[in-house]
């Protein structure tokens, strides 16, 4: 029995001598935090607490794998099983009539001369001649007079013809400019064009400044760009997302619903015209199209059936956007650009929450002095609201963080190690006590997820957080259990109200929007606490569409970590490997933030969650269907 012990002690110290040699292996070649990573792993891995939380992370990985559940909506090969069912086939047999429909206008596009030019131009715009848009220019110069000046007419017309003069493509010029070159690794092949001026582009942009002469500037603009808009839009209508994406935070809810519509109306045309994009509808996406349904049917039999349709339309405008996500962004370049833009959004957004901050231009509305005598200001950027802005960090933060260890160029790693910090700072800025929640519930996910030998020093940072963190913080932390604070008791009101109207409503619901709401909590509210909406996304939607609805909720939700879990395991240990992990605990985070606040009561944010979800699921389908390596070499 001692021979065995001991022959059983010295085979574990064998094995982890051996493994620390590969360790010290692994870590030559690599930088400072790298390294510091892997010791940390190390120690981790082979200390008893490590081994202890290993051992439950693969008894879990093991009940997930072998689940009813997972096996239904997570397993490889029925991944798109939901597309060959009768629902799904009921929408690839509508999605079928419009190419039926463009067989007509086939013809017309084959005989126009302005379809087969435009076509031309805009299916070899990477073979397009730097003079083609030297041309283009030198034609809006009397525009530009017109609405800025000599200046303006002068620095213009000089750029024009530089680009006049350049024998070759603008791809090319791109390509061997040293500024891109700092941002992305390209590919230095010369294409060499003709110079000189083009007659359509140079004629198309000398009407539109005669136009913009007699009519105004701003006339003469918005003409070159619809014009141009609409052209880009029907060839690339990704372009469309990258817009929307990187505008959700600036613009309108109604203009972004109007970009929205007009690129789903662009890809329907194209569809119509022959482009040649597959259908596709994975669990996800159907569980997502029979809660769109839903909502329709709730709003049309709603106690506001007006208003309320007229928010289930917007909400299934902007539901479009994770099935153009996931039809259209089918390589990884266009994943890339989507994570930039996404990015730099959400630096600029930082950036005007820094300047609230500093200048304390702020309104003051969601500050209670009173409790909280450390506490000056909220910053909230462009959302009007601390804790709205917080929402939209969960769901950015994470991606610009794990962005760092993605990038390749050392300029992307320091853009997007800048834009986290600032965006850290900003979450802190909002002293939201649920996003505050979220955010360490994010970092335990992506802990458990991917490193869960780093478990072991939890409790250690937990332990040193309220010697790190300013007083403010911490105060707004503590006062979570204090239900003197008013916001505290005032969530509490309301859900014990929406629980007291559930009772009645729990089956059919009250129908969408806050004017169904109201109308009918004020029957059950506790104590006269007025209320716009549950404060809790769970009990919002069981409020608003019954039983039925909360559950198709879930049900699509669940669908979408199975699907992203499954991509993660095939790729796992690789850099797309991380960011699923890191975008569904980013998820992960504001659904658990969704305990605490409705999150779905902005639609700016209602849009970006399904942006993202649409995103990641075309990152898992790019993993299962087709092979590919989005953030690693092929």
């Amino acid at each position: 029995m001692r021979i065995a012990k001991n022959a059983f002690f010295d085979y574990n110290k064998t094995r982890i001598r051996e493994n620390k040699q590969d360790s010290c292996e692994k870590g030559k070649g690599m930088n400072f935090p790298e390294t510091a990573y892997h010791k940390l792993l190390y120690y981790g891995r082979h200390s008893v607490t490590g081994r202890f939380f290993g051992a439950v992370g693969r008894g879990f990985d093991r009940m997930v794998a072998h689940s009813l559940f997972f096996s239904a909506l997570g397993n490889e090969k029925g991944y798109d099983c939901a597309e060959k069912s009768l629902f799904g086939q009921g929408i690839h047999k509508v999605w079928s009539l419009f190419p039926a429909i463009g067989v007509k206008g086939q013809a017309l596009k084959e005989h126009s001369v302005l379809a087969r030019y435009t076509g031309a131009v805009f299916r070899g715009w990477s073979n397009l001649p730097s003079a083609y848009l030297g041309s283009f220019l030198l034609g809006l110069t009397i525009l530009a007079y017109a609405g800025y000046g000599f200046y303006a007419f002068l620095a213009l017309a000089l750029l024009s013809f530089v680009l006049l003069a350049a024998p070759c493509s603008l791809m090319t010029l791109l390509r061997h400019s040293r500024l891109i070159g700092l941002f992305c690794e390209v590919k230095k092949e010369a294409v060499i064009t003709g110079r000189g001026l083009y007659w359509a582009p140079f004629l198309f942009a000398m009407i539109a400044s005669i136009i913009g002469a007699f009519f105004g500037f701003k006339v003469g603009a918005l003409l070159v760009a619809a014009l141009l808009g609409g052209l880009i839009l029907l060839y690339f209508p990704h372009t469309g997302l990258l817009l929307i994406l990187f505008a959700a935070p600036f613009l309108p809810t109604m203009v972004l619903a109007g970009l929205m519509g007009i690129t789903f109306l662009c890809y329907l045309i194209g569809q119509m015209f022959g482009a040649k994009r597959e259908f596709h509808l994975d669990n996800t996406g159907a569980l997502i199209a029979a809660f769109a349904i839903c909502l329709l049917f709730y709003g049309v039999t709603s106690f506001t059936p007006l208003k309320s349709t007229q928010i289930a339309i917007l909400e299934c405008c902007f539901i479009l956007g994770y099935f153009l996500m996931l039809w259209l962004v089918d390589k990884k370049q266009t994943v890339q650009a989507m994570v930039f833009l996404c990015c730099a959004a959400a630096f600029f957004c930082g950036l005007v929450g820094l300047y609230q901050y500093l200048s304390g231009n702020v309104n003051t509305t969601w500050t209670d002095t009173e409790l909280f005598t450390t506490l000056q200001l909220r910053v909230y950027s462009t959302f009007e609201n601390p804790n709205v802005y917080g929402e939209y960090l969960l769901l950015t933060l994470p991606m610009a963080s794990v962005m760092v260890y993605i990038a390749k160029k050392p300029l992307m790693k320091l853009f997007y190690g800048g834009t986290a910090l600032l965006l850290l700072v900003n979450l802190a800025l909002t002293y939201s006590r649920g996003c505050y929640l979220a955010l360490i519930f994010i970092f335990f996910l992506v802990i458990c997820w991917g490193a869960r030998q780093l478990l072991i020093f939890v409790p250690f940072i937990l332990a040193a957080m309220p010697f790190l963190l300013p007083d403010s913080i911490l105060d707004r932390f503590a006062s979570i259990v204090n239900f003197s604070d008013h916001s505290t008791s005032y969530r509490m009101n309301i859900w014990l109200g929406t629980l007291n109207l559930l009772e009645v409503y729990w089956f059919l619901g009250l129908g969408l929007g806050q004017d169904a709401f109201t109308l009918i909590y004020s029957r059950y509210q506790l104590s006269q606490v007025f209320a716009p909406h549950a404060h809790n996304l769970y009990l919002q939607v069981a409020a608003e569409m019954g039983i039925g609805g909360l559950l198709l909720l879930l049900s699509f939700l669940l669908a979408f970590f199975a699907i992203g879990y499954m991509a993660h395991r095939k790729v796992k240990g690789t850099k797309t490997s991380w960011f699923l992990l890191t975008m569904m605990a980013a998820v992960g985070g504001y659904l658990a933030e969704g305990m605490f606040d409705n999150v779905w009561y902005n639609y700016r944010v209602f849009l970006i969650f399904f942006l993202i979800l649409g995103l990641v699921g075309a990152v898992s389908r790019l993993v299962l269907k087709e092979g590919k390596a989005v953030f690693d070499k092929e």
